[in-house]
This record gives structure tokens, C-alpha cells and sequence, in this order.
């Protein structure tokens, strides 16, 4: 887990240029919760129900979801079966492992909940092409540290932080399915021509605590990950996801509570009783 110690371009005593790459992308990545955190309070999501103008257009919303997501796995394979010029550890029992679980999210993200979900707003190209880099940084950090730079032993396996990370990620993985089932059939429901607006109140399962249970369980997930490979870039990723997340859910928050008069007034943004 030792990454800052990497800043000499050394690891294992040996000269490694990818070991300087792997420090400036995390070092990046330090930076990128602290810029989405502060561009929120001046500037609205670009995309959703809070898109409003947005400069350079936008893209149809499944093709856009697709090519932005779809950059992660496949960024992540690579990174994964992609051999070190200068080191010799292979991925490990763990480390396949972990392979497993960030390919179960992204296929089911990029493909699975695209061909399920009845509709997806056009998404800004803007916002399309800083998904596709900051996915294509994210999925390279992680899956060279997994592949190349993290100690998975065969024991690692039973480490508790390993359980709990797991846990906690099946659990965040398989809420956030459930809470988008519910936005989903918000959407087929829809009439044009009939219902005045696209939108509704969203009701049952977490939704009756919070606006955004699918949010907070992607919180939850990408903690769990980060705990179970107790890594740099996992807990970078964690701290990201959270910077995102958060801020937009209190926007959309608000925007419900503007949008509908009989909003319940107990609901919080993203964390029951909390927030």
C-alpha cells in the first residue's frame, strides 16, 4: 500500500518509469476530490434532470453511457493481463478476485442497466469526455496495482479486511441495482402526451429515507472495495466516487423539493438520518 514511497521511481530496488507514471496519476487523483468538491458549489451537474444549457451538445443518452463506462473494464483488462517490463509478481488468487468484482459492476453499468433502463437523457459531450478520462485513469491505478504493485498472498483471502471489503461491496452493488430498479420503472410508466412531467416522487425501498439511494450505495460499494484491496488508488477511488456523489444528490435533492410541493419532508439527500 505503500505508494508515496514510489516517488524515487523505485520499487523492489529496481528502476521503474512506470512506478513515476503510477505516482503522477495518484497524485492526480489526491487533487480530483478537492476540485469536484469546490467546482459543485459554483456549478450544477451537466447532465439528468439537471442539465439545463450545456455548450459543445450532447450525445444520445445509452450511446453515451456506453462509450464513457465501457472505457473502465476494458482499461482495467488491459492494465490486469498487460505484463511489467521491470517487475515479475503475477495477478494473484485476490487479485482475480478483484479483477471479478470491478468487471460484475462495469458490465452491468455499461451494458446490463443501459439495455434494461426504458430511457437515458442525451448526456453533454462535455461530461462524456470527462467521464471517459478520469474512467480511464481510475481503471489504470487499479488494475496495475492489483496486477503488479499489491501483496496478495494466497492468505489474503481470509483477511478480515478482505471479508468486510467484500461484504460491503455485494451489499452496495446489489442496493444500488434495487434502488434503480425503482427509477426505472418510474420511466416506464411514463406517458408522453398524458403525464405532465417525466419525473415522479420516487417511492419505497431507501427512497423513503433518502432522494438518492443509488448514490449511496455506490458510496458503499467503492468503500468495500477499498477496504478489501486495502490500496492507494482503491481509496482514491472511494474518496471520488463520495466528491461526485454527494454534491449531486444534494442538488437533486433540492430540485426535488422545488419541483414537488408534497416532497416528504423527512427524506435526506444521500445518507439515511444524515445527509
Amino acid at each position: 500500500m505503500d505508494v508515496f514511497s514510489f516517488t524515487n521511481g523505485t520499487y523492489r530496488g529496481i528502476e521503474d518509469p512506470e512506478v513515476v507514471l503510477l505516482n503522477r496519476v495518484v497524485y492526480f487523483y489526491l487533487l480530483f476530490p478537492v476540485i469536484v468538491v469546490v467546482a459543485s458549489c459554483v456549478l450544477t451537474s451537466p447532465y439528468g434532470m439537471l442539465a439545463n444549457n450545456v455548450p459543445f451538445g450532447r450525445v444520445p443518452g445509452k450511446l453515451g453511457w456506453v462509450v464513457m463506462e465501457a472505457v473502465s473494464p476494458l482499461i482495467y483488462l488491459l492494465c490486469f493481463f498487460v505484463p511489467s517490463s521491470t517487475q515479475s509478481p503475477q495477478p494473484t488468487i485476490a487479485g482475480y478476485f478483484f479483477l471479478g468484482l470491478w468487471l460484475v459492476h462495469y458490465i452491468n453499468r455499461s451494458f446490463v442497466s443501459v439495455w434494461r433502463s426504458p430511457y437515458r437523457s442525451p448526456i453533454p459531450v462535455v461530461a462524456c469526455l470527462c467521464a471517459i478520462f478520469f474512467n480511464t485513469g481510475n481503471a489504470y491505478m487499479n488494475g496495475r496495482w492489483v496486477a503488479v504493485f499489491g501483496e496478495y498472498p494466497d492468505l489474503y483471502l481470509t483477511r478480515p479486511n478482505f471479508l468486510l471489503g467484500t461484504v460491503l461491496f455485494l451489499v452496495g452493488f446489489l442496493g444500488n441495482i434495487r434502488a434503480e430498479n425503482v427509477l426505472m420503472n418510474l420511466r416506464r410508466n411514463y406517458t408522453p402526451g398524458k403525464d405532465k412531467s417525466k419525473y415522479r416522487i420516487p417511492r419505497g425501498f431507501l427512497f423513503e429515507y433518502v432522494s438518492c439511494p443509488h448514490y449511496f450505495f455506490e458510496i458503499l460499494e467503492w468503500s468495500g472495495y477499498a477496504v478489501a484491496t486495502n490500496s492507494i488508488p482503491g481509496v482514491l477511488f472511494a474518496l471520488c466516487t463520495a466528491a461526485n456523489l454527494i454534491p449531486r444528490a444534494v442538488q437533486i435533492h433540492r430540485w426535488y423539493q422545488t419541483t414537488f410541493k408534497d416532497y416528504p419532508s423527512t427524506r435526506k439527500a444521500v445518507i439515511p438520518m444524515i445527509l
